[in-house]
């Protein structure tokens, strides 16, 4: 008796016989990866083969991918397809890429009528706003700044005491120990509270820019409002515990082999990575190899898991709505990182332009990120579902979380050397490469109907 099968993209209603069970293939329709499951219902009726399978794997041409089908023909069964790409759990599978571009169609509406929204509404204005979010780091990087030891010396230099404990521990030392001293040129004192009032102005602004580009999404106002919450709170505690934990696995051997000895052996390089990021004396590549395995590595995880949910439980999921949660989950994050370093390192120290790179461009980065985390697992879905094995289930994370990780570890690196023209530069190429990613979505899906100058 056939298998029922629904592709969770484009919603084709596939038919498959019951050998065939626990497989992988592609559908005939859209050509992305669908799962049939190991244990399903009987069904009445003739086996209907919609998918053809074949003794031997071969390297698969690149096929163009077709257009997702509209919502009638996505109820109707699939048509008998030829040409399929079928996977096996032992194959390695390769990352795919967005759908390719397709020529957009002329508009067939008379001149009389009203213009035609673009299949991407607006959305595709709105998200060059991030663009601009992201200019106040570029320019604040060629503004002239003074140094902070050059301003703790101004500070303390009619004040015997305080010279002299400065000359013994240090300008860093020094701030720490006197944490009610303000520097000249600070914005805020070392005890005010008014950061979170940035906090909140940055998670209003960020959350109305969301709102207007959920256009034609399923994906509500309130749930981005919650994703963006539960990042920035849960999410945050995870990484903490998790940097915690890291940290302890320095100081235990691991003796043995095993898939257990296997998890802390890489808990404990991450933990080596923490060090080697936070490390003062460290140089530009061990900074970069710390920042990018250590932080950038488990912090896109963290804004990566409500998208993982959401694609995982959601059979209504779209593109723009994977995107926008991966946006909502990004901002929470740096708005919650940005909570945190205005209350241990800004208060009393950084000038004000410090705070809006923090609030704005730095929690824009953070979205920039997670947005183009989240349209790379809404294109390859294989390994959502809970059936792989955990070492394909991990190198699939990889593949998703990558390029984000790598980008995110530059960029630290970059501020760390002080070289922010040059982070500027990288945080223009993640804007650029989350731009690409969603043209190819915005071209790829059908035109809206016109009734009547009306967009349907």
């Amino acid at each position: 008796m056939p298998i029922p099968v629904e592709c969770r993209t484009c919603g084709a209603q596939l038919k498959v016989k019951e050998q065939y069970a626990g497989t992988l293939a592609r559908c005939p329709k859209c050509k992305m990866g669908i799962s049939i499951p190991k244990l399903a219902p009987k069904a009445a009726g003739e086996e209907v083969d919609d998918l053809e399978f074949e003794p031997e794997l071969a390297p698969a041409p690149v096929q163009k991918r077709k257009p997702i089908p509209t919502k009638a023909a996505a109820k109707a069964p699939a048509e008998v397809e030829d040409e399929l790409e079928f996977l096996e759990p032992d194959d390695e599978a390769l990352l795919k890429l967005p759908p390719a571009r397709k020529k957009k169609k002329k508009s067939l509406l008379r001149k009389t009528e009203s213009a035609p929204v673009s299949p991407g509404g607006r959305g595709d204005i709105l998200v060059w706003v991030f663009l601009v979010c992201i200019l106040p780091l570029g320019v604040i990087s060629v503004l002239p700044q003074r140094p902070i030891a050059e301003r703790v010396q101004k500070m303390v230099e009619n004040n015997e005491e305080l010279r002299e404990e400065l000359e013994e521990y240090g300008a860093q030392d020094f701030l720490s120990m006197n944490k009610d001293l303000s520097l000249d040129g600070a914005h805020l004192s070392r005890k005010s509270l008014f950061h979170w009032a940035y906090a909140f102005f940055a998670a209003a602004g960020f959350l109305a820019l969301m709102n207007a580009m959920r256009h034609r999404t399923t994906v509500t106002a309130p749930g981005l409002f919650l994703t963006g919450v539960l990042t920035g709170t849960v999410g945050i505690f995870m990484l903490l515990t998790f940097q915690v934990l890291a940290e302890i696995s320095l100081h235990i051997r691991v003796l043995g082999g095993g898939v257990f000895a296997l998890i802390m052996l890489a808990i404990k390089f991450i933990g080596y990575s923490y060090r080697a990021a936070l490390d003062p004396n460290s140089g530009f590549l061990w900074s970069f190899v710390g920042f990018t395995c250590g932080v950038g590595l488990c912090e896109e995880v963290c804004k990566a898991i409500p998208v993982f949910y959401y694609l995982r439980n959601t059979r209504s999921s779209d593109w723009r709505g994977t995107c926008l949660l991966g946006f909502a989950s990004g901002a929470g994050f740096g708005i919650s990182e940005g909570i945190m370093y205005a209350s241990s390192y800004y208060n009393g120290i950084e000038p004000a332009t410090v705070y809006v790179v923090r609030f704005v461009s730095c929690v824009a980065f953070h979205a920039i990120l997670s947005g183009g985390v989240a349209l790379l697992m809404f294109g390859n879905q294989d390994y959502i579902d809970g059936d792989n094995e955990w070492l394909t289930f991990l190198y699939g994370g990889m593949t998703y979380i990558l390029i984000a990780m790598v980008l995110h570890g530059l960029y630290d690196t970059l501020l760390k050397q002080r070289l922010d023209p040059v982070a500027f530069i990288v945080a223009l190429a993640a804007f650029g490469w989350l731009a690409w990613l969603s043209r190819y979505y915005w071209d790829y899906e059908p035109p809206p109907k016109y009734e009547g100058g009306v967009v349907y």
